[in-house]
Parts: structure tokens; sequence; C-alpha cells
């Protein structure tokens, strides 16, 4: 289930660790990570679509939860069908997508966003997609992190997205797996253990704690809160701190943190205006490495 993730992003010595011109980041071995963060994933989109625009392409992705989705569909499929689609989702489209279930550990079971995701995939393994993909889960039982690097697709991103008390935990093999933000958000340790030169890593959860957006708002004006509030918002709190540990240990080379504070994590019809935020960012990095030189 775990694969090898010790050489898959080819290296190049003559280039700088740690690139300070576009130019030079063109020519190393760019790795990239794809936080989770649920519906402001979508900035993920317009973070990539920039990133091509400035004929910038990762040599490895990891991602955990929406990330590992959205490095799924980027990596092993078709791409610009899945953008015109994603962005266009309205509130009835996401409707459709909910499978609720009784008596179970988690609201929903996933299957239908999985059928979303199936039908713009056009490779079934991991180790077939191009850039090569790694995306991260937790085990329910140990609590350990599951990198997983081969085998189907779709079981490893179920596990990857298994938010606790949303989605019933994935499962590979014998193992209960669930949403990989809950031990390591922002898996950069990933990509450098694919090889990467230069590690860029997005931040979907930077500033949803700040004021204004998200469920805090209903929390900080003193109204009761609904019980999908209160779990969302406890999420961002554990997801941030976890972070933050982890960033003082696994620094990326770059940080790149969108303004997505007015998403909330359910905001998936908010499709455009996040993709633009993330877009955006990826602007704002790619105008500071050209005024580096």
């Amino acid at each position: 289930m775990t694969g090898d993730t010790t050489s898959t992003c080819p290296r190049n010595s003559r280039v700088p660790r740690v690139p300070r011109a576009l130019d030079e980041l063109r020519s190393a071995g760019l790795g990239l990570v794809l936080g989770g963060g649920a519906a402001r994933g979508f900035a993920h989109i317009g973070f990539l679509q920039e990133l091509s625009r400035a004929g910038l392409r990762p040599a490895c992705l990891a991602g955990s939860s929406i990330g590992a989705f959205i490095g799924a569909v980027y990596a092993g499929g078709d791409w610009p069908r899945f953008v015109d689609r994603a962005l266009t989702l309205q509130r009835l489209d996401l409707l459709r997508m909910v499978d609720p279930v009784l008596m179970k550990c988690g609201l929903m079971d996933g299957d239908k966003i999985l059928e979303f995701l199936a039908g713009f995939l056009r490779v079934e393994n991991l180790e077939e997609c191009d850039p090569p993909l790694a995306v991260n889960a937790t085990d329910a039982v140990t609590g350990e992190e599951v990198v997983v690097t081969s085998g189907p697709i779709i079981p490893a991103v179920r596990a990857s997205i298994a938010l606790p008390g949303m989605f019933t935990p994935g499962k590979i093999g014998d193992r209960l797996l669930l949403d990989g933000g809950l031990i390591n958000p922002l898996p950069v340790n990933l990509c450098r253990g694919m090889g990467a030169d230069v590690v860029v890593a997005v931040d979907l959860n930077a500033h949803v704690l700040e004021t204004g957006g998200c469920s805090a708002d209903l929390i900080a004006a003193g109204r009761k809160p609904g019980l999908i509030s209160v779990l969302i918002h406890s999420m961002y709190i554990m997801q941030r701190t976890v972070n933050l540990m982890r960033l003082e240990k696994e620094p990326p080379d770059f940080l790149i943190q969108p303004e997505l504070r007015d998403f909330r994590l359910l905001d998936f019809f908010k499709g455009p205006a996040c993709a633009e935020a993330g877009a955006r960012a990826a602007r704002e990095f790619l105008r500071d490495l050209e005024c580096s030189v």
C-alpha cells in the first residue's frame, strides 16, 4: 500500500536548491504540495493554472484531503474538462453528490463524490500518474500517517478525504483510514521523499480562523452553532495547530497562503471566486520571483 517515494522526481545537481528567479525554478525539479481544506481546494485549480501559464510544471505532487483529490485529476485525469466542470458546480449538483448513511461513523459514504472523480480519470493507478503523485491518510487505529504512492487511485483519494464526522472511514487492505489532514495537512515530507529539488506548498487554512468568514462568525457572535459548524470549526483549529508544528520541522522552500477566509468548508458552489484567490496567490509568488532577478 505504501510505495517507494525515494527516487520519483529527477534531480538536477546544477540547479540551486532554492531558486530565487523564475528561470531557475523552471529548470529545477519542482515538488508541489497541495494542502487540505475541502471547498477551499478550488484555490489549487487557480494556482495550477497560473503555474502552467508561467511555463512551470511540477516534477512531482503530494496531496492531502482535497489536495489529493485535485492532484489525482491533475496528474491522472482530463484536467481541462475537470476544471470546466468543477468551476460551474451549483448547489443542486452538490446535493446530488450527497449519499447520507444512518447509524454509521460518518454522515456520508462519499461514493457519489468518487464517481464524480472517476469520470475524469484517465489512469487507474497512482504509479501511472504524470507527474508522480503521493497522497496521505491517517490510520484510524494507530494515528500513523499512511503514505500511498501506488495502487488504485480511487481508494487512496477516498481515504485521504475521509474527514471524521463527515465521511465514513476509507479502507485499503485491512486498514481503516481517515483524512490525511488529521496528521499532516501540508505533506511537505512527501515531496522531499520523492526527490524534489524545490518544494512549493499551498496552505489553504492559514487565514480561516482570523476575523471574517467561516463558522467562527457564529461562535463569536454568541449564537448557538449547529453540529456541522462546531465540527468544522474544530477541524480548523486542529489542522492549524498540527500544520504549524509540522512546518517548524519540515518547512517548504516556498509557502503559499491564499486569502481564503471568506470560503467555508462546503462552499463548492463558489469555485470561480475560490480559484481566482489561488490564481492571485500564484501571480504574487511568480511576480516576487521575477523581481528577485
